[in-house]
């Protein structure tokens, strides 16, 4: 790894490590090392959070998937054209419910 440092940054790592009689890399590791304990890491992903909110499966009575049932598709179109259509005066979809 290569790391590029400003004059200040650089001549006070420099002075540290002679102080400490330490190396630059082992005055940067053990900083590096102090930092990542003291910050937080959030272990969650916004997945592992909406299950733990109950927003993923929260609807029931409806097809595991929706884009393999012909008839919940249709209406989805259909609810989305009356939406666009009274927002952007356009229809972006083509259904016909039958």
């Amino acid at each position: 790894m290569d790391i590029t440092f400003n004059q200040a940054l650089q001549k006070k790592l420099t002075k540290l490590a002679q102080i400490t009689q330490k190396s630059e890399q082992q005055v940067i590791i053990e900083a590096l090392e102090k930092h990542l304990e003291t910050t937080q890491i959030p272990e969650k992903n916004c997945y592992d959070l909406a299950l733990e909110l109950g927003v993923i499966a929260a609807a029931t009575d409806l097809p595991n998937d929706l884009s393999t049932n012909s008839d919940y598709f249709k209406l989805f179109l259909h609810l989305s054209n009356l939406y666009f259509s009274r927002t952007k005066k356009e229809t972006l979809f083509t259904t016909s419910l039958e």
